[in-house]
């Protein structure tokens, strides 16, 4: 790369080379040649342009058709908030962008991707909810549980911007270089690790004595489909919280794991949405087939699990007459997917 002195502010290069000697450790491996990290968020917007793409139709039929309900905010802030934090990030890795520029467009994406995580637990939270029927223990313990967590997610990243250090990097280097205490982002990920391992329980169990009683094609699909993403989700976690451990991998490396899991909370959350609101659709629409045949039946949106005909007559025979009336009362509510509204 040829440079041109007189465009070389000499003592912004004194400050960057002075930044670089005391940081020498926390350094080591940054690469501008090979940004691995810019390729990481390169490959999370194809993940996220992929999934929009599948999903679009989806959004289309079952969205935007809707009245308004408590979820159709949290699905919009999930599904598009992810595009602005990897498009600001991507900016910040290819582009220059002064030390100053770079606090404050850092601070306020990560900011986003707190409030994005909230808002992706509440969806699965209230779905475990609607799971377990509204138990009161599991409703008070995971509500206690969510507000703990959420506070203590915004304390450690509110800590962790203030101790962020960026290098005044001169114009003929792209990205920011950001120096950050690993170990504070690490506790965010336990929370989240804890939060998530609950969730992934209660979610087994209930499966486990759902299934047993109704084996219904789209239930039996819910379930998997819920405990692979949380699954997924938890070794996510798992891995933000052991790579920044490993003293073998640059610091540069370390967090190149945090937007893989933004990304999938998003898909995961929006998902969930799409395929509740998608059986709503199917169901309303019986309904009013049905309609001239007996009276009609109110239909809201986040509640418990599916109702259906022939499958669930057979299914039931195998549980006592408390059991299924039990299943039914709580398939029809998560069927008409009353959890949401």
């Amino acid at each position: 790369m040829s440079l041109d002195p007189s465009s070389i502010d000499m003592q912004q290069l004194l400050d960057f080379l002075a930044f670089l000697k005391n940081h020498q450790e926390k350094l080591a491996g940054y690469n501008t040649t090979v940004p691995v990290e810019g390729y990481i968020l390169m490959g999370c917007m194809a993940a996220l342009i992929h999934e929009y793409t599948l999903t679009f139709i989806r959004e289309v039929n079952y969205v935007w058709t809707c009245p308004w309900f408590f979820g159709l905010p949290l699905f919009y802030i999930n599904r598009y908030v992810p595009f602005i934090n990897i498009g600001v990030f991507l900016y910040i890795n290819f582009g220059h962008v002064p030390h100053t520029v770079c606090y404050r467009l850092v601070s306020g994406t990560i900011w986003l991707i707190a409030m994005a995580s909230f808002f992706a637990q509440m969806i699965i939270i209230l779905r475990t909810f609607a799971l377990w029927q509204n138990n009161p223990v599991v409703v008070k313990s995971l509500s206690l549980f969510l507000t703990v967590s959420i506070i203590l997610t915004f304390v450690l990243t509110g800590k962790q911007l203030g101790h962020m250090n960026f290098a005044p990097t001169p114009k003929f280097l792209p990205g920011c270089i950001a120096i950050e205490d690993s170990d504070l982002s690490l506790y965010v990920y336990v929370v989240l690790f804890v939060m998530e391992a609950i969730i992934v329980g209660l979610t087994v169990i209930k499966a486990i004595q759902h299934l047993r009683a109704s084996r219904t094609s789209w239930l039996s699909q819910l379930y998997k489909n819920g405990i692979f993403y949380c699954l997924c989700v938890l070794a996510l976690s798992t891995g933000n919280i052991i790579v920044p451990l490993v003293p073998t991998i640059p610091y540069a490396y370390k967090q190149t794991m945090r937007m893989p899991q933004h990304v999938l909370h998003s898909i995961f959350c929006n998902r969930v949405i799409l395929q509740i609101l998608q059986y709503r659709h199917e169901v309303q629409q019986q309904d009013r087939l049905s309609a001239q045949h007996r009276p009609g039946t109110p239909t809201n949106i986040f509640t418990t699990v599916i109702d259906e005909e022939a499958d669930k007559t057979q299914d039931m025979e195998l549980v006592s007459s408390d059991e299924t009336q039990t299943t039914q009362n709580q398939s029809e509510r998560f069927r008409r997917a009353e959890w949401i509204s």
